[in-house]
């Protein structure tokens, strides 16, 4: 996922950047191209969010893990590893 385009990675370039980031999910092994970086991890705000002071919304909860879990699994991350950012990178690295 995600977009760039040759000319914005030109553009990026020529600004003096050293490096640029896409948003491909997951991803561990880089190509050469120090423009192209894939994402590894993202982190973002959980979605067990409040939604009065005693009511919480369950209807998300286990979201990042359905969306993840199958990309995660292709690097060999098993699920009893996926409790923790801390587990994950050390299987990983």
């Amino acid at each position: 996922k995600g977009f760039y385009t040759n000319e914005s990675v030109e553009l990026v370039k020529e600004a003096g950047f050293l490096g640029a980031r896409t948003t491909k999910l997951c991803a561990i092994v880089s190509d050469e191209d120090p423009f192209l970086l894939p994402t590894t991890l993202q982190v973002y705000p959980f979605p067990f969010r409040k939604l009065t002071e005693n009511t919480y919304y369950w209807g998300r909860l286990l979201e990042p893990y359905r969306q993840r879990a199958p990309m995660l699994n292709q690097i060999g991350v098993s699920i009893l590893s996926m409790y923790s950012w801390l587990s994950m990178a050390k299987k990983n690295f």
